[in-house]
């Protein structure tokens, strides 16, 4: 028998003060957090599932103790927001995050089921993330992240910059605009790597060219990740009018756009930046070489994958 019933308009949040088992009636979309519902969940006659947590089809649950109901729209269960377990009848689509139930997860009369429960999820709490954003379309801005990007909601717009190190993105819901951009410094030296995890639909990524990428993760439909090309003047570390000394002989490097095509010469890899390293010992006058002694014939090749810094020019 129901103790408790309550009706609510728009957006609820369970946050462990509901006594369980605790039963939600006709919600649009249902967040369930990382470390959300301690017991089990089961899902009743609802449209989509995503899932990062196994549906094992095992989960007994006895008479419901607290019911919501009303006129909802979308309901989130965030971490400890369930101590027991959890009904959900009459959704439209359920995201499931990784350790989003501690026990068992039944889903009756699902249209469609999407999972994933066997990539590495990340462990990092929501908290830990240095972006967290939760809800309906928030936007926000962020420089040098450390660990990473969660989102959770829907049509969130994310910018983060000066990305350094290797991070996470975690991304649960639905339509969320995330840019990604690095510090410039991937092409020499250690590239940072975002390990991407996609949980849910319609979701875009857009990565700047200085970022690896790697897709961890995609249970769901329509996410799109956009990697874009390294420009051969990213490439490029010091240019032939840099390189030119106004006045002497002097032996320098430098380095020219290489004939278009998709294989580095140099170490076979698929690039998007392709350069020649030249040098040159020449007299030069005003910034122009008047006297060349020698010079490249057939320059080294190389792309943003294996390209080298460039010695100091040297003086006579």
């Amino acid at each position: 028998m129901v103790e408790t019933t309550r009706d609510y308009t728009g957006d609820v949040t369970l946050t462990g003060q509901e006594t369980p088992p605790v039963e939600v009636i006709g919600p649009e979309d249902v967040f369930i957090e990382r470390g959300a519902v301690d017991g089990d969940l089961k899902l009743r006659d609802v449209e989509y599932v995503y899932t990062h947590t196994p549906i094992t089809g095992d989960a007994e649950i006895s008479a419901v103790t607290t019911r919501i109901t009303g006129a909802l729209e979308d309901a989130y269960a965030e971490p400890d927001g369930a101590d027991g377990d959890v009904v959900i009848e009459h959704a439209e689509d359920v995201f499931i995050e990784a350790g989003g139930v501690s026990g068992d997860v039944t889903a009756h009369g699902a249209e469609n089921i999407f999972d994933d429960t066997g990539a590495g999820i990340p462990s990092l709490e929501p908290s830990e993330y240095d972006v967290t954003v939760t809800g309906w379309k928030q936007q926000t801005h962020y420089e040098h992240p450390v660990t990473g990007v969660y989102l959770t909601g829907a049509k969130h717009s994310v910018t983060v910059n000066d990305i350094d190190d290797d991070i996470a993105v975690y991304v649960t819901g639905w339509d969320h605009d995330v840019t990604l951009r690095g510090d410039g410094t991937g092409i020499r030296g250690d590239t940072p790597t975002v390990s991407v995890y996609l949980l849910g639909r319609d979701n875009t990524l857009d990565v700047g060219s200085h970022l690896s990428v790697d897709v961890v993760s995609d249970p769901g439909m329509r996410n799109t990740v956009e990697e874009q090309p390294v420009s051969v003047d990213a490439v490029i570390e010091t240019s032939r009018s840099e390189a030119f000394p106004m006045f002497g002989r002097r032996k320098v490097t430098y380095q020219t756009p290489a004939a278009e095509t998709e294989t580095c010469p140099g170490c076979g890899e698929d690039a998007d930046g392709i350069i020649a390293r030249q040098h040159m010992d020449a007299f030069f006058l005003f910034g122009h070489p008047v006297k060349v002694y020698d010079q490249s014939s057939n320059p080294p090749k190389e792309c943003e994958h294996c390209a080298t810094p460039s010695h100091s020019p040297t003086s006579f």
